[in-house]
């Protein structure tokens, strides 16, 4: 009578997969915040665009920094904007 090894042309290996996934922080929905002041948009027609981007560049700076300026320095000299 034969006897069978029950382990007879059976393969074991062993394993060990490492843990390759790190704990990860779940994203907010929505797009992230970009500044702390409110985002004010409005038309302007296309010749004063012009200038401003022309004014940004001579002054390194970008459309809205020029902006920001320009709309400053005018608040300021008609009095409804207070010297910090």
């Amino acid at each position: 009578m034969w006897k069978l090894d029950p382990f007879h042309g059976a393969v074991f290996t062993l394993s060990v997969y490492p843990v390759l996934s790190v704990p990860a922080k779940q994203k907010s929905r929505g797009r992230p915040a970009t500044g702390t002041d409110p985002m004010v948009g409005f038309r302007l027609p296309i010749g004063v665009i012009q200038a401003i981007d022309k004014a940004a560049k001579a002054d390194r700076t970008t459309r809205s920094g020029i902006a920001r300026a320009i709309l400053t320095d005018w608040l300021k000299a008609k009095g409804y904007l207070k010297d910090d």
